[in-house]
């Protein structure tokens, strides 16, 4: 029997959830969460569980590349000190505890232009994970109009975790020309109106903080642009959402957001470039943070977030090593009150991180996406 879509307060699983496979994930969900679900994500799970670190390997095995001697010396990764050292919550690929390695950089006398990355194994992965979420659904696990989603690192994430800050210029259009080529490639192989595509972007907005480095001087107007290629690359027919990720390093954002301002401000410019409908926006809100200050640039003045939204939710939102069994939030009430839902399950859902609440705001699928009218939380 088919579950139609929801009409109550609902979850967004932003990506990773910690369980072996993504049978496993679609399972779970199913049936933790019903129909109260519009997307699921295939969790991330086995090498992908660490996000960005994943592609990696794509520098590993090519031989235009090496490892940075400097950062090499240090033992790690090399990050400002607001973000400070991160550790890895541990899976196959690294284990918990350990700092991130060391970048990599261009061999001497290599020509950028000559690199050719390879795949990056996105679109692979993704149809694999397609034709488990197809059989499910066929098989009446997955309830009929759920659709597939799949949650993407951006190039600039990939750029701040593995290349040398003086490289990134070089090495950018590289990895984007990949990089969106597999997301036209998960177009061709997966059916539009089973997709939905998220772009995680976390590296842009410490770009904004100024806690990460960008190589162009003028940073929102970079971000922005970045940020509208991104965007504008995903088909119209298939579902954009964008996350504006603050990380989850120990239970802590690289840097706790005062207010919603620059999250407002990203999304606000960017309704006003990319050229296609966006499906949904997601922002943290850190724990604690019920005070009206924290929403105020949202609810009005020269800042206030614009856009045609659908629904207002409650959801959890980063990966986590350990988070609090038995509890998904669900259910922005004005004045942000919470419910927790359901008070009883079985499954810890990774995605539902203990760094943060997140605001997520459905939005109606329009190519216009900045009328005159305010959004009231």
């Amino acid at each position: 029997m088919s579950v139609a879509i929801p009409t109550h307060p609902e979850v967004l699983l932003v990506g990773s959830v910690a369980l072996q496979s993504a049978e496993d994930v679609f399972r779970t969900v199913s049936a933790t969460l019903g129909d109260r679900v519009r997307r699921i994500p295939d969790g991330e799970t086995g090498p992908r569980s660490l996000w960005v670190f994943w592609p990696r390997r794509v520098l590993e095995r090519n031989a235009a590349f090496e490892i940075d001697p400097e950062e090499a010396a240090r033992g790690m990764r090399a990050t400002s000190e607001v973000e400070g050292v991160r550790r890895w919550i541990g899976n196959e690929a690294a284990k918990q505890g350990e700092a991130p390695p060391p970048r990599m950089r261009l061999r001497a006398g290599v020509d950028p232009k000559e690199i050719d990355l390879g795949p990056l194994g996105y679109a692979e992965v993704a149809a694999d994970s397609y034709a488990v979420f197809r059989r499910l659904r066929d098989d009446g696990v997955i309830p009929r109009g759920v659709k597939f989603q799949v949650s993407l690192p951006t190039t600039a994430a990939f750029l701040n975790a593995h290349v040398v800050y003086p490289q990134h210029a070089s090495i950018e259009p590289i990895y984007r020309a990949q990089l969106l080529a597999e997301v036209r490639q998960m177009a061709n192989t997966i059916a539009p109106s089973d997709l939905a595509i998220q772009w995680d972007v976390s590296t842009e907005m410490g770009q904004w903080e100024s806690v990460r480095h960008a190589y162009f001087s003028d940073v929102q107007k970079g971000v922005v642009d970045r940020l509208t290629i991104h965007c504008n690359a995903v088909p119209n027919e298939i579902e954009l959402g964008i996350h504006l990720c603050y990380g989850d390093y120990g239970h802590r954002h690289w840097k706790e957001p005062a207010t919603t301002a620059n999250m407002v401000a990203v999304y606000n410019a960017l309704s006003e470039r990319v050229t296609r409908p966006i499906n949904w926006l997601h922002m943290p809100v850190p724990r604690g943070r019920d005070d009206d200050a924290y929403y105020a640039p949202a609810e009005g003045g020269n800042e206030a977030l614009s856009g045609p939204y659908s629904s207002e939710r409650w959801g959890r939102g980063h990966p986590a090593a350990d988070v609090d069994r038995r509890k998904i939030c669900l259910g922005l009430r004005r004045r942000h009150r919470v419910r927790i839902w359901p008070p009883a399950s079985e499954h810890d859902f990774r995605s539902a991180g203990d760094s943060c609440r997140a605001l997520t705001l459905e939005c109606k699928a329009t190519t216009a996406m900045r009328p005159a009218r305010r959004l009231p939380f």
